[in-house]
């Protein structure tokens, strides 16, 4: 005779599925939270990288060059390009990096009278 005061084993094995699937879904939504937090922080770091190479820029004339940051275990690779146009010169900075084998790039542009 089964008496009302328990739960069986299937109720049981039934919980713990039902718990383990919101669990899972759980966890593979930190970890996407993380990821995109990551990213976002690389995409400003490379920015304030390139901004500043912009401001040395109106501060002093610069010159076409390539330079490399390291910063929290990545490279950023950069590059200044000035480009001649009919109202100044247009300056482009773009910053490159690559982080678990996915290439990615921020390009600010401005436009000296100079």
């Amino acid at each position: 005779m089964r008496g009302d005061c328990g739960f069986s084993l299937l109720e049981c094995m039934l919980a713990l599925v039902v718990m383990g699937s919101f669990l899972g879904g759980g966890v593979m939504l930190l970890s996407s939270i993380y990821r995109m937090n990551r990213m976002a922080g690389q995409i400003e770091r490379a920015t304030a990288i390139a901004d500043e190479i912009l401001e040395r820029y109106r501060i002093t004339s610069l010159t076409p060059q390539e330079f490399d940051v390291s910063d929290s275990g990545i490279i950023y690779h950069g590059k200044v390009e000035l480009k001649l146009q009919d109202l100044g010169t247009q300056v482009v900075v773009t910053v490159t990096w690559t982080e678990r084998g996915t290439n990615h790039e921020v390009s600010l542009y401005t436009l000296s009278a100079r």
